[in-house]
């Protein structure tokens, strides 16, 4: 049977504080939290939002309808982290280029991982995520300074890998400018300091025309 705790708004608090340490940006709970401990632990938030920093165009970086997540039970009780699934239904993300020319989503926290009850090492050996699945998403970009703010809707993915480094595999839909749009997404894993390599395929329908990118993504290190 499932053994579960439902409704207990009081866990968003800490649940948020310690996110929002960790982002450095707020972080409201505005719904239930719920948990289910067995035959695997899995949370569930609903009204989720993360506030953008001060200057953006939007009031939150990020709005969750609901987020549901899974983690396999027998990696936990070895101290490792293996997410099964995450669920994100109707989520907004609000990306922006400020006007001193930062990105919103370069998040800095004020504590360190120990602090927020994140374990310690690299972050790709602690965690390993299977699997996130996006249902009728929204995302916008904008940059004031040259004018730019496009929009996707109705957006749908599943994005799978093995690893937190990758590879990846993506897939799923969205609308932009009104044209319904199919998308699939494959990276090599990424290695630090090396170009990972990349695939996109779009699909217009329903004409059926390609757009194809092959190529490599590098970091932009600045002295």
């Amino acid at each position: 049977r499932d053994v579960a705790v439902t409704g207990v708004q009081t866990c968003a608090l800490p649940i948020s504080a310690r996110v929002e340490a960790a982002v450095g940006l707020p972080v409201v709970i505005g719904g239930d939290v719920d948990f289910t401990l067995l035959p695997s632990p899995a949370l569930s938030a609903h009204e989720v939002r993360i506030a953008n920093p001060q200057g953006a165009a939007a009031a939150n970086l990020v709005s969750l309808g609901a987020l549901d997540i899974r983690v396999a039970l027998s990696p936990l009780l070895r101290g490792n982290i293996e997410v099964r699934r995450v669920v994100l239904q109707e989520p907004t993300f609000e990306f922006e280029i400020l006007a001193d020319g930062r990105p919103n989503w370069s998040l800095t926290g004020g504590e360190t991982r120990a602090e927020v009850g994140v374990p310690t090492g690299r972050l790709a050996d602690d965690v390993r995520i299977d699997n996130v699945q996006i249902h009728n998403g929204t995302v916008t970009f904008r940059d004031a300074r040259r004018g730019i703010a496009e929009r996707l809707q109705g957006v749908d993915a599943e994005i799978n890998s093995t690893a937190l480094p990758g590879p990846y595999l993506a897939e799923g839909g969205f609308t932009f400018r009104g044209m319904p749009i199919r998308f699939s997404f494959n990276s090599a894993a990424a290695t630090p300091g090396r170009p990972v390599g990349v695939r996109t395929d779009l699909t217009l329908v329903p004409d059926g025309d390609k757009i194809e990118f092959r190529g490599q993504i590098s970091e932009d290190r600045k002295s």
